[in-house]
């Protein structure tokens, strides 16, 4: 479904990404582990369209995307929920959510995917006519990930989904995850929480400084001893 290819990606004078290549089949979970600054979200904005490519390529569904910008890859299926959630904070919980269902598919299916987020998220309806800003932390994630649904995913990628939630919405988050997995959707998940998101995937890989330093089945990435010490506090 998604093929990285050899991509370089530049901060600047700063060579952030260097010849990442990587592939991910429909159907699986693929989680990205490494590292505060080793490149994870700078390579979710890549793949996204939001940063440039400095040389390489990247292909999904068969078509190179590499050049296209952030709109036309939601259209194709590609959806990212960003870290920090980046909500219209303004706006109501129904607006925030109508707002990810814009274009494409996504706009006319809009009532039917609402119904399938509220479906998920029950707390959404009980404030869909909340301000976002007003939410507690786990319902803005929730919100988060809702509006990316409604853009209808093939391919979902979530960037620290958990960051700074209590654990117990820190299991809901991951039982969605699995839920959605379960139904179909494909996920790129890029988690501090190493060992959950090992844990819930099919395979892995580790970045370093910018580099794919180990990649396998995600139980042999668990098992590896740099990755135990490093990463899974073992």
């Amino acid at each position: 479904m998604l093929h990285v290819n050899e991509i370089n990606v530049h901060r600047g004078r700063v060579r952030v990404l260097k010849n990442i290549s990587f592939r991910i089949t429909e159907g699986e979970i693929c989680s990205v582990v490494g590292p505060n600054g080793a490149g994870k979200s700078t390579l979710i904005n890549s793949i996204s369209r939001i940063l440039p490519l400095k040389s390489g390529s990247i292909h999904f569904c068969g078509q190179n995307v590499g050049r296209l910008p952030p709109h036309s890859v939601v259209e194709l299926g590609l959806v990212q929920i960003p870290e920090g959630r980046r909500l219209f904070r303004s706006l109501t919980v129904l607006e925030n959510l109508e707002m990810g269902g814009y274009q494409g598919e996504g706009k006319r299916k809009r009532s039917e995917t609402l119904q399938m987020v509220f479906s998920l998220f029950p707390i959404l309806k009980d404030r869909k006519y909340q301000c976002a800003e007003t939410l507690s932390g786990g319902e803005q994630q929730m919100l988060a990930i809702g509006r990316g649904l409604m853009c209808l995913p093939k391919l979902l990628m979530l960037d620290e989904p958990s960051l700074g939630l209590a654990p117990l919405i820190v299991r809901i988050m991951f039982d969605v995850i699995e839920r959605l997995n379960r139904n179909g959707m494909t996920i790129l998940l890029v988690e501090q929480n190493a060992r959950k998101s090992l844990s819930i995937s099919d395979r892995g890989f580790v970045l370093e400084n910018g580099l794919i330093t180990m990649s396998g089945k995600a139980e042999e990435i668990a098992s590896n001893e740099h990755t135990k010490k490093a990463y899974l506090g073992l």
